[in-house]
């Protein structure tokens, strides 16, 4: 007792109520199997484990089962060569999980509504479709004989944000993740021109067909006005076909060339003339969109091809002699880049392209200057325009760039 503070803390012990430890909802559990990658077995074991110790904080794992199949859409259909589900049956129960767990939210917004006014919400996600191979095989038989399972073709959708009005009642917090990413169809199957096309018209003839899902909400919180009203939601959808990369994109728009401009038309020859560009543009392939991912990749494999070519300042390299100054000076890059940031740039990998992949080029546009000393001066601007697409910059500093 000699220590002033002591009998303070004393009677705060005392006072305190003993905190008891928090049990794990099915959803919580579920949700951190799902993260840490557990199994079944370990998941038991650290659960008994935990009990033996009272501290009985997680659920049995057939409650967790459970929770696991309120995951899943209905009508489901898997065959030797593919699975499939409804793009109906994945947006209703994309859009009901969403009320389910933004209830709190919804409540809300419905107390500011008139007596009789609908609750009309619109889900808006993105879609699109790509192609993998270098798959393992396995020995198993296909009945159809044709089975190549090296080969993935993969149709998925994201939904982004759940709003009504002006209100916005959920938004993606991770766009660009996996983690919300909802396969639509599987198939093993090459990713070619056909392939893409007969895709793209399949879901489109599903988006034409969507039907509004409507749902009665009780609302039994304190918040509502009414605790005897049910609210009637009705949900549209808005797609929006733009996760693609150049490929599919030049399969839909029928353009033959990589190098062409699938909007325009207009080949590098033509670039180098701005006068020759075709007045002209297909209109519709702007709803494409641009992605930030591959956006960031080609600005870097732009400014590190042109860093090349410094040197003797034309694309083409034809003669010996320019193809002697252009190893030099790629190997003199390539040497910086791995002494001063640790990366392997424009170096190909097995079986799939090379390393020039989405972490490599965010790392080098992050340490802008640095990229800069090492490829060219005008990576800084570069930088401003990608960060411009994506909103990491504010459009006020466009008058900064121009006056550059």
């Amino acid at each position: 007792m000699l220590t002033p503070s002591r009998p303070a803390k004393i009677r705060k012990l005392i006072s305190e109520k003993k905190k008891e430890p928090l049990k794990f909802s099915s959803e919580e559990a579920l949700s951190l199997l799902v993260e840490t990658g557990m199994t079944k077995q370990a998941y038991q074991t650290t659960r008994l484990a935990a009990k033996g110790k009272n501290a009985d904080i997680y659920p049995p794992y057939n409650e967790i089962r459970k929770a696991k199949e309120k995951c899943y859409p209905n009508d489901i259909s898997v065959t030797e060569d593919s699975g499939k589900v409804p793009l109906q049956s994945l947006l209703d129960h994309t859009a009901l999980r969403i009320i389910q767990e933004q209830k709190d939210t919804i409540t809300q917004v419905i107390e500011n509504l008139e007596e009789d006014e609908q609750f009309n919400c619109e889900l808006v996600c993105k879609w699109g479709f790509d192609g993998s191979s270098g798959h393992s095989e396995y020995k198993q038989k296909s009945t159809a004989g044709t089975l190549d399972d090296s080969s993935i073709f993969c149709t998925t959708l994201v939904p982004l944000q759940l709003k009504v009005k002006d209100s916005i009642l959920w938004q993606n917090p991770v766009p660009s993740s996996s983690r919300f990413c909802r396969p639509i169809h599987l198939q093993f199957k090459k990713e070619t021109t056909e392939l893409s096309q007969e895709e793209y018209r399949s879901v489109q003839d599903e988006i034409k067909k969507l039907q509004p899902m409507n749902v009665s909400l009780d609302i039994d919180y304190e918040l509502a006005a009414d605790l005897n009203r049910n609210y009637n939601i009705q949900i549209n959808y808005e797609l929006h076909f733009t996760m693609v990369d150049q490929k599919v994109v030049n399969a839909l728009t029928e353009t033959k060339s990589s190098l062409r401009c699938y909007v325009c038309g207009a080949t590098p020859k033509q670039f180098n003339d701005i006068e020759k560009l075709p007045s002209a543009s297909n209109e519709e392939a702007y709803s494409f969109g641009l992605s930030p991912l591959h956006k960031w990749i080609r600005c870097f494999e732009m400014c590190i091809h042109i860093a090349y070519r410094i040197t003797i300042k034309k694309w083409r390299v034809s003669t010996e002699n320019d193809k002697a100054v252009v190893a030099a000076q790629k190997k003199k890059i390539h040497d910086r880049f791995k002494e001063e940031m640790g990366l392997k740039v424009d170096e190909p990998k097995q079986g799939s392209g090379n390393t020039n992949d989405g972490n490599t080029a965010l790392r080098a546009f992050q340490e802008e200057d640095t990229f800069a000393d090492i490829s060219l001066d005008e990576v800084n601007q570069v930088f401003l325009v990608c960060a411009l697409h994506i909103g990491q910059k504010p459009l006020q500093v466009i008058g900064l760039f121009s006056d550059q």
